[in-house]
């Protein structure tokens, strides 16, 4: 550096005229003082410097700047091929279009909603279907397109290079008839990480909570609007209740809460069942960011596996029913944690250095598409959905264990699910889980026992069923 220094100095100082000693001619010289070039140089390479002739000098400086120039030219064209593969950020603005609102609710689309709320900028949101032909993306709710393929606009002329964006946030049991999508969709918007717009339900955020949790006056609870007898979350809730007060809420036990009402609360119990309706892989919901979290409540959670948990949360921030071998084992743990202060904050530490982020505008979800824009793939096609959306080994049952031993007077139930690493059993009462008449395991038949259970053995003293069913609900089951 201080070489190129030198030879700009020589190169921008007034030249004077100086007598050449061997030929008498004039030759042009810096009038740099050796004062300003001792500022640059020192030691050795001064000595070096003073010892070359004008002349020199001059021939080294000229080498020395075709160097620099080659170099130069070198590294711009090393650059400019860089750039030609890299995505660049587009100046001009995209225009998305939704094409259903989810669940029939509609947002507040005036102005530059994605600069003004989440400081995305260039990207338009329109639920205007006159602007089909002017949108470079088209995005559809599953919920709203499943009954009826006919409500998509595959009549139309769909311009060049315009994008189809298939959304949900169910998990793959949750989406129905999806085989007649194959081949419309460029692009998926889903909770799962491998989704090409991947927005989860929450996630934690650099970041510290300004309060800490309420004093406790319960000890567990659980909301769940819509229970299925045919749900593990069910069968475990039903044997955990044998050993742990749960005060339940929400529509299926006939005690709703205001949303302004829930994390209220459930802020008031040590615990809470955040229970999916289902296992799959990132099938992480509300119940947990929203519900658990942003309540103050220590999560209880019953859904993928543990690791898959602990991609998106410290270990030591929830309490997974996979740690216990049953539900009496997982209720004294969580009436031991309780008694112990030290022990039950020890839950809340990551508070120390993170917050929730929750994702529940749709319109946010929308603005997330222009920020992966430019990076994903313009020719993509997914010829089978179906396949994509069931491709993760969640979705698959593991082969079933041996019966159990015959029990005397109870009911005992094995449950499984090989992506859950799920290996449960529990003992029910017969009175808890039964059909609608309420009638004993043992008077059921086969239909009715595919209908209320997922994965699993019945064994009672007069009867033992295996019954198998599969994520999209089809059952068989074997009674003798």
């Amino acid at each position: 550096m201080r070489f190129f220094v030198f030879f700009f100095l020589l190169s921008t100082f007034p030249q004077t005229e100086h007598p050449d000693c061997s030929s008498g001619a004039h030759q042009p010289v810096s009038s740099v003082s050796l004062a300003a070039v001792q500022l640059y140089l020192s030691g050795p390479m001064l000595a070096t410097l003073l010892t070359i002739s004008n002349s020199s000098l001059h021939k080294l400086l000229f080498a020395v700047i075709k160097l620099v120039l080659v170099f130069l030219v070198i590294w711009l064209a090393a650059f400019s091929m860089d750039t030609t593969k890299r995505p660049h950020r587009a100046t001009h603005t995209l225009r998305v279009l939704l094409w259903h609102w989810p669940f029939g609710k509609s947002s507040n689309l005036s102005g530059d909603v994605c600069s003004d709320l989440y400081n995305i900028r260039h990207c338009a949101l329109t639920d205007d279907r006159s602007l089909f032909n002017q949108s470079h993306v088209v995005v559809f709710h599953h919920r709203e397109i499943h009954r009826r393929v006919s409500v998509l606009p595959t009549r139309e002329h769909r311009p060049s290079g315009q994008m189809w964006v298939w959304m949900s946030l169910e998990s793959p049991s949750g989406n129905k008839k999806v085989k007649e999508l194959n081949g419309l969709f460029n692009w998926t918007l889903s909770y799962r990480r491998d989704a090409d717009i991947s927005v989860p339900y929450g996630e934690l955020v650099s970041g510290r909570w300004a309060h800490h949790p309420r004093p406790k006056t319960g000890l567990a609870t659980w909301v769940v609007s819509n229970k299925k007898r045919t749900q593990l979350r069910s069968l475990v809730y039903a044997s955990l209740r044998n050993h742990l007060r749960v005060d339940v809420f929400g529509k299926s036990n006939h005690r709703p809460l205001c949303p302004d009402c829930l994390l209220p609360t459930i802020s008031n119990y040590s615990f809470y069942l955040a229970f999916e309706n289902s296992v799959y892989q990132d099938y992480i919901t509300e119940k947990l960011w929203r519900n658990a979290f942003m309540a103050g409540a220590v999560p209880v959670v019953l859904g993928p596996p543990r690791s898959n948990y602990e991609e998106f949360l410290p270990p030591d921030s929830f309490i997974h029913v996979d740690d216990f071998h049953s539900t009496k084992e997982l209720a004294d743990y969580l009436k031991e944690v309780a008694g112990n202060e030290s022990q039950y904050h020890r839950y809340f530490e990551w508070r120390k250095t993170a917050t929730v982020k929750l994702y529940t505008d749709w319109r946010e979800r929308l603005c997330t598409i222009c920020t992966k824009y430019e990076w994903l793939p313009k020719t993509k096609v997914y010829h089978d959905l179906e396949a994509w959306l069931h491709s993760s080994p969640d979705a698959a049952f593991p082969p079933l264990p041996s019966p159990p031993p015959p029990g005397s007077d109870g009911v005992q139930i094995v449950a499984g699910s090989k992506a859950a690493g799920l290996s449960l059993s529990w003992d029910l009462q017969c009175s808890h889980i039964s059909s609608a008449a309420e009638r004993p395991f043992s008077s059921l038949s086969a239909s009715t026992m595919t209908r209320l259970f997922d994965s699993l053995f019945i064994q009672t003293p007069s009867t033992t069923c295996v019954c198998v069913c599969t994520c999209a609900c089809e059952c068989k089951c074997v009674c003798k």
